[in-house]
């Protein structure tokens, strides 16, 4: 297994990170399942209170946007307002995916 401090990944400026600018750079990058984007510990809550807002539910499990799965950097190497990408994440573990 891989340690996401051993990873090596892309930051990006997305603008202001919501769902839909989100799903967009996804989109736009044609990110995959094999894909994960980590977030600021703050970007990552706003994400998860915009979530609860637009849905009226809180996120179960992990959080995917199409099939790249979304997280919050515990590493404390994305900066705020902007956004790692980790092409074909080889450290995911089972947990990621229930």
């Amino acid at each position: 297994m891989v340690n996401l401090i051993d990873m090596t990944f892309a930051k990006h400026y997305i603008g202001e990170i919501t769902i839909q600018s989100l799903g967009q750079f996804i989109s736009d990058k044609q990110l995959s399942s094999n894909d994960t984007i980590l977030l600021h510990q703050y970007d990552f809550d706003e994400l998860m209170l915009e979530y609860r807002s637009e849905y009226k539910e809180g996120v179960q499990g992990q959080y995917l946007i199409g099939c790249t799965l979304i997280k919050e950097d515990t590493t404390h190497q994305v900066p705020k307002h902007e956004i790692g990408v980790v092409l074909n994440d080889y450290g995911r573990q089972v947990k990621d995916y229930i």
